[in-house]
């Protein structure tokens, strides 16, 4: 008999190679000479939710160390949250914001964000920096307290907790 929590593990990491192959292949896809210039923004698109898909894949099939160094995308930890009654609302189209630091840092980050975080909280993300919106200002100035291990620097100014990468 298997032990379901190691299959559960191999189903993932399966998984997981699925969709980097299949975000390679979007990439490929998006490259192509005479590709319609409409069809590349849909293309990154899709490259964002195969990558968002990928990481709350790693988050549910894998145990992790809370001191081990990982590179994970917030977005996953936030869509999880999301659909556990969390508040933070997020479009899976946009582009990831990758963390780097110890798997119990950024858990932790994560979950201060959604102690501070109330019904209507919407996050926004460019290539430099994720933006919250409608968070409890009390909590969220309070988290602007340098994460530990972490590649971020957080501030807040106009009611917007600004998380930029260092």
């Amino acid at each position: 008999m298997t032990n379901k929590p190691t299959l559960t593990r191999q189903i993932g990491h399966d998984l997981r190679g699925l969709l980097a192959a299949a975000t390679t292949n979007i990439e490929y896809v998006r490259e192509l000479p005479g590709l319609p210039e409409e069809a590349i923004p849909v293309t990154i698109e899709i490259e964002h939710e195969l990558r968002l898909t990928a990481d709350v894949l790693e988050l549910l099939a894998s145990a992790h160390d809370p001191v081990r160094p990982v590179e994970i995308d917030l977005r996953g930890f936030f869509w999880l949250a999301r659909r556990n009654g969390g508040f933070i609302t997020l479009d899976a189209t946009m582009p990831p914001f990758p963390v780097r630091g110890p798997f119990g840092a950024i858990e932790a980050l994560v979950a201060a964000i959604g102690a501070a975080s109330a019904e209507g909280t919407t996050l926004e993300i460019d290539d430099t920096s994720l933006r919250l919106r409608g968070l409890d200002r009390a909590k969220a100035e309070a988290l602007t307290a340098a994460p530990h291990g972490l590649d971020v620097a957080l501030s807040f100014r106009d009611d917007v907790l600004v998380v930029r990468r260092r």
